[in-house]
């Protein structure tokens, strides 16, 4: 296994002038070096780091101080309390539902007078009590837990007794109670649910729900009730993303740490919304590694708008061909638009959170990717395995999805000379890198945008440009960001999408928590799949799932959606037969010399033209996919019926993937030119244009910017 020798991130990656970046790294090396280039281009090789990228003057060069840093994982809740018993018995009491068990897993801790005492869950769901002065195995008591059951856990001390009794009890009123004794219980200091205090730190490793925790007085005189101290509603997530609420108003609130999943169903879910009052916990959990800034960066007033890696490196002059001995963090610069530049390239980085450390390679199937091998960026992977970073397309260690995404952690794929072992070529940020070599080549002027700005500032993000263009895979997009590519649309402006399977997902971002992105999948094409009930975000409230399955299509916005997929290699298209002088002169042109010759780099993924979908049938149709490697299959959601599937699963799911290039002006307004294919622009800079991507490329966006009705506004 070969490894990084330093990683890092990131306070932020889409930055503007003025604003202080943490830059928070953990090195092998006792010292380590510091500087800054500026993409012009594809890394398709160790010497483009140097031959396709710009130095920057940097005042943060080193040495700085190495440091190996530990990543916390696992999601817990925690409150801190200064509750006086006052010679009263207290009842702590919740429900919970295992997903996975360990030798130890931890599901409370309930500290008294400073001194915890831990339930821990063992392998076959034995229970162990531990604390100062017990320490009760599962050989010596009756309680026991099952996975995939809701369950209720009752925890009563007696402070004049010095009693702890213990009791678990399931849906079918099964109870076992163990009652010890305890000293020192005449006050409770705190509770952790999903983790314990292990060498002062927390240790989370519970893996499942937990619901209604509640604290109760009960009276020594037994003919009085015990009386409800505090509620901690676990359902209602819309005051706070992570802070929960004592809906008694007794007590503090409580803390969800490292972002668990919430908006999940509880132990009595019969399909309403305050039907989903639990948390689920996992012991993998990320959402803060929580290192401390190394140093802070000020990006100055005068840097350039563009794309930009963060080189931290062993050696004060990088060693560009051992990978292994540094990190490029990629940080997205935007400047106010001035109103001199006219086309804009949005960065899709919400993709590129979610694409963030997905580690499949490891446990391919190599029958299915066919490209998959060693490349420069083994180490990534190797890196992302052993420090357990996982993408949003992977699955936590109970075999449940990830659903969160955060960018306060090494993001270990997304480097700008990335080939994925998994498809054989550059992806995502790595594979943009050849639009912004394209642009500098026919010397375009550009402005760099993200994502995160279009979520935050909404159409005026787009309004100083007539030309939008995307990325190479812009699959997750957040409504705020569909509704500012629309809005821009419909305003006259024209978009190039130069993609595929792109606007696909929705996703949510925190408000108080920008670093973390959400996506849950419960239909369409996907790797997992949410639980029934938690299908909705809880960063933001609302419906998550495939934007088709949310009755928003890709096709409506640019005028094809994501129809097929394959990791067999790439075909190619030929030109329409219907190509007609009511195209502009430029794409005609181009069009015409193509003739019935191949073109296009038609793969991984591909769109098609499909009015039923929502397809503008005004818009035309220039080229169609004449060769897709055997392989490929369509998605998921286009088998729309049983019958379609039978006798032959595998030839319905393989045949008729078919991918489409469209041009035209859209009835609700707006010109687009969309190629539907996540390789077309490996096909940008290729000498002498072998499969006109260039020349296509280049004078679709040339007749979109002559089309263009927008009016422009600068900022």
């Amino acid at each position: 296994m070969s490894t990084l020798g330093i990683v890092a991130y990131t306070d932020r990656w889409d930055v503007e002038p003025g604003q202080l970046v943490g830059v928070r790294a953990s090195s092998s090396y006792p010292t380590y070096f510091a500087s800054l280039l500026r993409h012009k281009g594809a890394i398709r090789s160790p010497a483009d780091w140097l031959a396709k990228s710009e130095p920057i003057t940097f005042d943060h060069a080193g040495p700085h101080p190495g440091e190996l840093r530990t990543i916390k994982q696992g999601s817990y809740f925690g409150v801190d309390l200064d509750l006086s018993l006052s010679n009263e018995n207290a009842i702590l009491e919740f429900l919970f539902l295992p997903t996975r068990l360990t030798d130890a897993t931890a599901l409370c801790e309930v500290s008294f007078d400073k001194s915890p005492i831990q339930i821990l869950i063992d392998l076959k769901g034995g229970l162990s009590v531990v604390g100062e002065g017990i320490h009760v195995s599962p050989k010596e008591n009756d309680l026991r837990v099952q996975t995939g059951r809701w369950q209720k856990i009752t925890l009563s001390v007696a402070p004049v007794d010095n009693q702890l009794s213990v009791s678990v009890s399931d849906r079918q009123n099964s109870i076992a109670t163990e009652v010890w004794q305890v000293h020192d219980v005449d006050s409770v200091n705190g509770i952790l649910l999903g983790a314990r205090t292990l060498d002062s730190q927390r240790l989370a490793s519970f893996d499942g729900k937990i619901s209604g925790p509640k604290i109760f007085r009960m009276p020594r005189d037994a003919r009085r009730d015990r009386e409800i101290v505090a509620s901690w509603d676990f359902g209602n997530a819309d005051q706070s993303q992570f802070d929960v609420v004592d809906t008694c108003n007794n007590l503090p609130a409580g803390r969800l740490v490292n972002g668990p999943m919430r908006y999940v169903t509880g132990p009595n879910w019969t399909g309403g919304a305050s039907d989903r009052n639990a948390v689920k916990f996992h012991s993998d959990d990320l959402a803060d590694c929580e290192w401390p800034a190394d140093f802070t960066v000020e990006i100055p007033e005068d840097l350039p708008n563009g794309v930009y890696s963060l080189i931290l490196s062993r050696d004060p002059e990088p060693d560009w061909f051992d990978r292994t001995s540094y990190d490029a963090v990629p940080l997205f610069q935007r400047r106010p638009s001035l109103g001199d530049v006219k086309i804009a390239l949005v960065l899709p980085t919400f993709s590129y959170r979610a694409y963030a450390n997905a580690t499949a390679f490891a446990d391919c199937n190599r029958q299915v990717f066919k490209l998959a091998g060693e490349t420069v960026s083994t180490p990534y992977y190797d890196t992302a395995l052993r420090l357990w970073l996982r993408s949003t397309y992977d699955l936590h260690r109970d075999g449940t999805g990830i659903h969160l995404a955060t960018l306060k952690r090494p993001q270990l794929n997304i480097r700008a000379d990335f080939v994925s072992p998994l498809q054989g070529f550059p992806h995502q940020f790595s594979a943009d890198l050849e639009i912004i070599e394209w642009l500098e080549r026919h010397e375009i002027s550009y402005d760099i945008l993200t994502d995160e700005y279009l979520h935050c500032q909404g159409s005026t993000a787009l309004d100083p440009y007539q030309v939008v263009l995307t990325g190479s895979h812009p699959e997750y997009v957040s409504p705020e960001a569909f509704d500012a590519f629309e809005e821009h649309l419909k305003s006259g402006g024209s978009l190039a999408y130069l993609g595929g399977n792109g606007f696909y997902w929705s996703v949510a971002l925190g408000k108080s928590h920008p670093e973390l992105m959400e996506v849950r999948r419960h239909r369409g094409t996907r790797t997992w799949t949410c639980a029934v009930g938690e299908k909705t975000h809880q960063l933001d409230g609302r419906p998550g799932g495939d934007w088709r399955g949310l009755d928003r299509p890709p096709n409506l916005l640019t005028g094809i959606g994501f129809a097929g997929l394959g990791f067999s290699g790439d075909g190619d298209y030929t030109v329409s037969s219907d190509i007609n002088e009511e195209l502009p002169a430029n794409l005609v042109r181009v069009l015409k010399a193509i003739g019935e010759s191949p073109f296009g780099v038609a793969g991984l993924e591909v769109d098609s033209h499909d009015p039923i979908l929502g397809s503008d049938p005004h818009l035309h149709v220039i080229a169609c996919t004449r060769r897709l490697p055997e392989g490929y299959h369509q998605a998921i959601e286009n088998i729309e019926a049983l019958d379609n599937l039978l006798p032959d699963p595998s030839t319905a799911f393989q045949g008729n993937v078919q991918g489409n290039i469209v041009f035209g002006t859209r009835s609700t307004g707006g010109n687009v030119f969309s190629v539907g294919s996540i390789r077309w622009v490996s096909g940008l800079n290729k000498a002498n244009d072998p499969d006109c991507v260039d020349a296509l490329t280049l004078a679709a966006i040339r007749d979109l910017s002559a089309l263009t009705s927008k009016d422009i506004q600068g900022h």
